[in-house]
Order: C-alpha cells, then structure tokens, then sequence
C-alpha cells in the first residue's frame, strides 16, 4: 500500500519481494537520485519518506522548527549552538535524532556536533539515557551511530535502501517506531532485549568492536584482536550461564528475538554502571571470575590451559564498556562453531596476512565439503582421531568436531550419559593441531 507521501508526491512506490521491477543505482524505494542536490531535496524527497517508511507518525517527529538549540562541546574550551533537523520521540522522551545534509557535504564533519547534541539531551534527564542513536545523511551516503561513538554502527549508500537489501533491514530493526518501545516492566525488573545476529551482522559487529579498540587504546591490530578475544570469552561465558537459569533458558528457547529480565544479564552496560565494588568489573569481576573456574578445571584436567593465571583484560574501563555495549544485546553461545575462525579472519586482512606470515583460509565451504568427504566415525567401539598440521585457526578441527558431536547427538541408542562421555573424548583425545607463525608485525 502506498504511503502519504506517496499519494501526495508521487515518489517511487514501496515494492516488495515479489515485485519484478529493476533496481539499480539510480534510484531506490523514495527517490532517484538526480532528485537530490541540496539539503532541501534531501530532506523532501529521501529523509521525509523514509522517516514515513519507518512508521513514525508526525506527533512523533519533531522537526528543527521545534527543536530547541543547545551549546555543543567540540572539544576543550570550543563550544558551539545546535540543533539537528529532526528528533523522534517516544512517550515524550527522544530516542533518537537526524541531520540532513546536501548531497556534497562530507557527513564525517557534524559528527561531534551531532553527538554533542545527543549528549546534551541525555544530561537533562538525570536518571537515564533516553537517546540511542544518531543518524547523518546527505541522500548518497546514510550513517548510523551510537550516541557517544564516533564510528558509525551502519552505512549505507543511496541504493541500499531497497527491500531485502541487508542493510536496510538492519537499519529498520534499529531505528522504526515499533523498535522504540519501552520494554514493560516484569518481576525482575524491566526487560532485555536479546536476539540472535545473523553471520552478516556478526561480522559487522566483530568489525566495529575492533575498531573501537584499536583507536581507543591506540595498539596495533593483533593486540586489539587479543583484548577482543578476551572479552569474547567473557561474553560467551555470560551468554552460556543464562543457559543455566531455568527460567532464562526457557525464554530463550522461544525464538531469534526475546526478551530477559534486566537483572538476569551481566554482560550489559546497565550492570557495569550499578557495580560499585570496582572501576572495571569487567575485568575484576567477570574475567577473574571466568579464569578462576577454568583453573579449577585445568587442576581437574578437564581443561588445558587458556590465560595465564594473574592474566588481565588490557583495555581501560571506557573501551571495555564501548565493547560491551556494541554486544550486550546479542545471543553469542551456540550461534557459530567456529565464531574464533569467524573474529580471525575478519581482522586479520589481507594487509596483516600474506606469504611473509604463511595466513591463509579456506573458503567455508571448502572446509565443509573436504570434513563431509572423510566421513569420520565415532561410536562406543572407535572414535576417529583427526590431525591438521598446518591448523592456523583451527576450522578445519572445529568443523571436525561439530561434525562427530552432531553424530553422537543424532544416535538415540545412546543415552544422555553416554553421549557426554563421547563427547569428552572427541574434544579431549581425538583432535590434534600443529601451527607455526611468526606474529604480524607491530603497527601504531
């Protein structure tokens, strides 16, 4: 069905996925693109429909007629007065806020202003930070951020805006006006959101996490993918203890998107900020926590060793809670059999790999295919062992071991305790690695 805008302008009308209409750079779901040049255009043609798109009605959206102007810090002594073009309210609280631009404006320049403005709008409310996002656009290019982070959470360019694009989606389940709703309170206090990323979006997630280290610490890319690996831990260990709770199991079993009590998540900045008993709970809390039990595994030999015993998380308090804040929301346990090959091979690119270093990955696919054609055997009377001697991150192991779990787990002439003593003995016995490399070189 068309929108308002639809039937007033005549813009481009919302396809669907059944539609057979071609798309290219030209144009997409509101506009072509020769219909913007100005900041006027943009606003008319592109940011006023897709605001429409996206659900919001007009006592929802505040335009910068109504917007009050606030005094913006820029850094040091140097303030400024602004405002953007656009707020969205929710239940009379601002959630999030937009600036157009002409399409020759570099969107990178009003970062601060922007995320000046949402910080000022956050203060004045003393008990919470109401704002999420920010968006810039100038109609070419579209960016998304965190309220107080400097690179962006999503970007895309005009042509993303299309049914099924993934971009668009993930910017529909960020930001349209049925994702602003409170969560309702519960017995446990108020409610989690908690969902299940897509191999995409962990990518992009993976990605914006080791940005946000390595610029924030300044530490070239290997230390910053050591650090995230770290907090990797911790998250999974947290996200596979709420598998523990009856209660939050049985919600999680529901579905892709649910939502937990508030208290029952750990790994969330709402935690960080009401641990008093430390500056970095994270790191003195949660990791101490996560090597104290692996040591007590290692002293029962159902584990080899992983940290170091006095091992810390090396990053301050500020950029772990950036990290925690990018991943509090995902459900990580479970997701990926091979999520360490997946943080792997998304750092470290091709400038940090090469015959120098001897890095190179299989195609997943491949991976799959060449563990399917062994047909590796396991049962109560043989478990095949597997060897990779040249296993790097380990895929062609890991895929090895998922493989064999999965038959031990489809055999229902084993029982529960049989199953977990098989189990045991492929992780433990029946898979070996050898890898030699030199460590990428360090870069400021």
């Amino acid at each position: 069905m068309a929108s308002k805008y639809a039937k007033k302008a005549g813009w481009i009308p919302r396809r669907s996925l059944f539609d057979s209409l071609p798309g290219h750079a030209q144009e997409n779901l509101y506009c072509r693109l020769d219909s913007l040049s100005n900041e006027a255009s943009v606003e008319k043609f592109f940011v006023d429909r897709l605001l429409d798109d996206l659900g919001y009605r007009d006592s929802q959206i505040q335009t910068k007629k109504s917007i009050s102007e606030l005094t913006v810090s820029l850094g040091g002594s140097k303030t400024v007065k602004y405002k953007p073009d656009y707020t969205m309210m929710f239940r009379r609280k601002p959630k999030w806020v937009l600036d157009a631009k002409a399409t020759d404006e570099v969107l990178e320049k009003w970062v601060p202003q922007c995320s000046g403005y949402c910080l000022a709008l956050n203060q004045s409310f003393k008990k919470e930070n109401p704002v999420d996002f920010f968006m810039l656009s100038n109609g070419i290019e579209t960016k998304v951020y965190h309220w107080d982070d400097k690179e962006p959470v999503l970007e895309l360019a005009f042509a993303d805006f299309d049914i099924g694009n993934p971009k668009y989606e993930q910017l529909r389940g960020m930001l349209a006006a049925t994702s602003l709703a409170t969560p309702e309170p519960t017995a446990g206090g108020q409610t989690f959101v908690f969902e299940r990323p897509s191999p995409q979006a962990m990518k992009n997630l993976f990605a914006a996490c080791h940005r946000a280290i390595w610029k924030s610490e300044g530490s070239n890319p290997t230390a910053a993918f050591m650090e995230l690996i770290k907090l990797m831990f911790v998250k999974l260990w947290c996200d596979r203890k709420l598998r523990d709770d009856p209660e939050t199991k049985a919600l999680l079993e529901r579905g892709e998107k649910i939502k937990l009590p508030k208290s029952a998540v750990t790994f969330a900045t709402h935690w960080i900020d009401g641990e008093s008993v430390s500056p970095n709970p994270v790191n003195d809390i949660l990791f101490k926590t996560l090597r104290e039990n692996i040591e007590k595994d290692i002293a029962d030999r159902k584990k080899k060793r992983i940290f170091e015993r006095d091992e810390k998380i090396d990053l301050r308090p500020d950029t772990i809670r950036a990290v925690v804040r990018k991943l509090e929301h995902y459900d990580m346990f479970g997701i990926d059999e091979d999520l360490n090959g997946r943080l792997f091979e998304t750092f470290l690119n091709a400038t940090m790999r090469g015959k120098e270093l001897g890095q190179y990955f299989t195609p997943r696919s491949i991976v799959k295919l060449i563990t399917r054609l062994a047909k590796l055997k396991v049962s109560r009377q043989h478990v095949d062992r597997c060897l990779d001697a040249c296993c790097g991150t380990a895929g062609f192991l890991i895929e090895a071991l998922t493989e064999m779990r999965n038959t031990v787990r489809q055999n229902n002439s084993l029982s529960r305790e049989a199953k977990e003593q098989l189990i045991d003995r492929i992780c433990n016995d029946s898979l070996y690695g050898i890898d030699f490399g030199k460590a990428p070189p360090s870069r400021a």
